[in-house]
């Protein structure tokens, strides 16, 4: 009994790691810390991460180029599942992402080029079929490439 009864603490322990839902919400519209917004774009609600990816982006930040921003991007790139997060991702990669990281951000279009069921799944999840807004992405994604291949630009979205 002891065991069930310490493993409800941890649970509730782990739970003040991240904002709750509202607060999170106000701390992406409000906040301009680095680390703030790098721990919301951990949320576990995927609605929040993408209120977060659309404050950071290029055509919000007037053109600043904060390195722990694109390496979170970059990384989040590879292991998003959330169809909508990986087309905020898109957006944030094609808006006017710095050209010192061409090679970095070509990769990160190509890795979301690819099919989102291939990308390991969470224990408990089912496959399922490619939906409409993940063809779209793919469709997206292809056109930035094809783009990128013709004339050498990737910000056109």
């Amino acid at each position: 009994m002891v065991s069930k009864r310490l493993k409800r603490i941890d649970f509730k322990l782990s739970d003040f790691s991240m904002p709750r839902d509202r607060e999170a919400e106000r701390l992406c519209n409000e906040t301009s810390d680095i680390d703030e917004m790098l721990r919301l774009l951990q949320h576990p609600d995927p609605r929040l991460r993408v209120m977060a990816l659309k404050n950071i982006c290029p055509c919000r930040m007037n053109g600043q180029d904060i390195p722990e921003f694109w390496d979170h991007i970059f990384k989040m790139c590879v292991t998003e599942r959330d169809t909508n997060v990986r087309k905020q991702l898109l957006h944030t990669l094609c808006d006017g992402s710095p050209t010192s990281r061409e090679l970095e951000v070509i990769a990160a279009i190509e890795s979301l080029n690819q099919d989102t069921r291939k990308i390991p799944q969470q224990r408990g999840q089912k496959k399922t079929k490619m939906n409409v807004e993940e063809k779209n992405i793919k469709r997206l994604c292809q056109k930035v490439l094809s783009n990128y291949r013709r004339t050498g630009e990737w910000n056109i979205l």
